[in-house]
């Protein structure tokens, strides 16, 4: 086989590898693609979970500052009656103390 010809057969067999490499790059570039874009909707879903999460929060909150409010009008009430005051009212301030959001946000560190 002439030297110019071994040459130009190299050259073209150097080229399907390119080609082959181009190929295996364009798999990489969609398997990257579909791995950027499942972690965006997991990153969207995560953070609607957080914002439920907040308004949960808030809400148990409201309702804390509620139930210990009636806790202590009935405190009160059992004061003025003379009545000694109820052994679940301690448990209820004490259960009332424990705030959910940060239980939940300690969970997933």
């Amino acid at each position: 086989m002439k030297p110019q010809v071994k040459k130009i057969l190299q050259k073209f067999s150097t080229q399907k590898v390119d080609l082959s490499l181009i190929n295996e790059l364009r798999k990489l570039q969609k398997e990257i693609d579909s791995a950027l874009n499942e972690e965006i909707k997991l990153r969207t879903e995560a953070t609607k979970l957080n914002s439920k999460s907040k308004e949960l929060d808030k809400r148990y909150n409201k309702l804390v500052i509620e139930a210990k409010a009636k806790a202590n009008q009935f405190s009160k009430k059992s004061k003025e009656l003379g009545i000694d005051e109820p052994a679940f009212l301690d448990s209820i301030y004490d259960s009332l103390v424990v705030n959910i959001y940060d239980n939940i946000k300690n969970e997933f560190k």
